[in-house]
């Protein structure tokens, strides 16, 4: 009796694998479900009333997040005005129509700028 050739490490048995032209998940993603990215979509989306100033607002989820990561900026918080200057650069990036507020190639040395020395701050916290 002849004894069976050893296969290469990792490499499944030719009986087992994938036939030519035949898919890994042949049903699919089934209907109805969600991506990650559209699920968190979503829940920024949704609206939440706020009290500010003694009067009822409402802002969805993204605009409060980004609020916060202002105000927590303007009080020296590095961290967030790192977190919001990335943010910002993705959103530009990312959107073909560009808002009123967005990054324009005048800010753009100043944001350098900006950054460097954020780097430059937390890593000296962190040091600390």
């Amino acid at each position: 009796m002849k004894p069976e050739p050893r296969q290469k490490r990792r490499t499944p048995p030719k009986d087992t694998r994938f036939r030519p032209g035949q898919s890994g998940n042949p049903n699919g993603r089934p209907k109805g479900s969600v991506s990650f990215q559209t699920l968190i979509e979503r829940e920024l989306r949704k609206s939440v009333v706020i009290n500010e100033h003694g009067r009822q607002k409402r802002f969805t989820k993204q605009e409060i997040i980004v609020r916060r990561l202002a105000h927590d900026g303007i009080k020296g918080d590095y961290k967030a005005i790192a977190l919001l200057m990335k943010l910002a650069n993705v959103a530009a990036i990312s959107d073909s129509e560009l808002p009123d507020t967005a990054v324009t190639i005048l800010d753009k040395p100043m944001l350098k700028l900006i950054a460097k020395r954020l780097n430059q701050t937390i890593k000296e916290t962190d040091d600390e």
